[in-house]
């Protein structure tokens, strides 16, 4: 079947003693050749990892958010994929789930959004059964790439994630009165040593969806499959700018920090601020 991908363990994994054994799935394409099946994956994530790393429901998307964007496919801008990594995925009451990420393509900026990567801490580093989540994004970078070329003949000029500012989360670890299941300083560092991303250097805020603006985030950059990184500021522009037109018609950038965030980034675009900042000993 043409939607799953088998994964070859690299030389990192097999010094974990990783097993080459893994399958992802586009679950959009399943959704069209199982639609049964693709619910059940969904339900079992969303129940599981998912509710798991996002522990306040205020704060979460419902299963029926995930399902009517299956359902209305590519017809809906921007385009969500989702991608799930593991064992025995196309048999969800035994399903081992190991990763899952979201990507959503803005086809006005030729730009990937990767709006969720969640992984089951039953494989984190320190497990015994330990798995790398690089496949899954290589994964589903390159289904995403394939896609914004079939259908609107581009190129990906940039691929975006958000992530929260270290001391404006409340974290601790054990209280389950914490805001975050992952102290975000720790989620920054590991993004940044490994995966390369980097923190982009201006006041970013994400556009009310549904619960109004969000000031205590980072916007991130991410390398590519053949590692290379976008630096362009008017693709930043041009995707603040479609990304918020999506939210909210852009009445986000009309407030007085959306539009701080759009000076900085013409700052940026004008030289007079560096793309990106200067990272510290804690990665951010």
């Amino acid at each position: 079947m043409k939607s799953i991908v088998t994964v070859q363990g690299d030389s990192e994994d097999r010094m974990r003693q990783c097993h080459p054994d893994l399958e992802i799935i586009d679950i959009n394409v399943i959704y069209e050749e199982s639609q049964q099946v693709a619910i059940s994956i969904l339900t079992a994530i969303h129940s599981g990892i998912y509710c798991e790393t996002f522990p306040i429901a205020s704060e979460r998307e419902t299963l029926d958010d995930w399902f009517g964007r299956l359902r209305n496919g590519d017809s809906q801008l921007p385009m969500q994929r989702f991608f799930v990594m593991g064992k025995n995925l196309l048999t969800p009451e035994t399903a081992e789930i190991v990763g899952f990420t979201v990507v959503e393509y803005y086809p006005q900026s030729q730009a990937v959004l990767l709006s969720y990567l969640i992984k089951n801490k039953k494989y984190a580093v320190g497990n015994k059964e330990y798995y790398d989540i690089k496949p899954l994004i290589f994964e589903a970078y390159k289904q995403i790439a394939i896609f914004a070329r079939n259908y609107y003949g581009h190129d990906i000029l940039a691929i975006y994630s958000e992530s929260n500012k270290p001391g404006l989360v409340f974290y601790e670890e054990g209280n389950p009165e914490s805001m975050d299941v992952m102290d975000p300083a720790r989620r920054l560092r590991l993004m940044t040593t490994k995966f390369g991303t980097r923190i982009m250097n201006f006041d970013y805020i994400q556009g009310d969806i549904g619960s109004g603006e969000c000031e205590d985030l980072f916007l991130l950059t991410w390398m590519n499959n053949e590692g290379n990184m976008s630096l362009d500021p008017h693709v930043l522009k041009t995707f603040l700018i479609e990304f918020n037109q999506y939210c909210n018609e852009g009445r986000s950038l009309q407030i007085e920090s959306g539009q701080r965030m759009m000076q900085h980034v013409e700052e940026m675009i004008s030289k007079q601020r560096p793309i990106l900042r200067e990272l510290t000993a804690q990665g951010y």
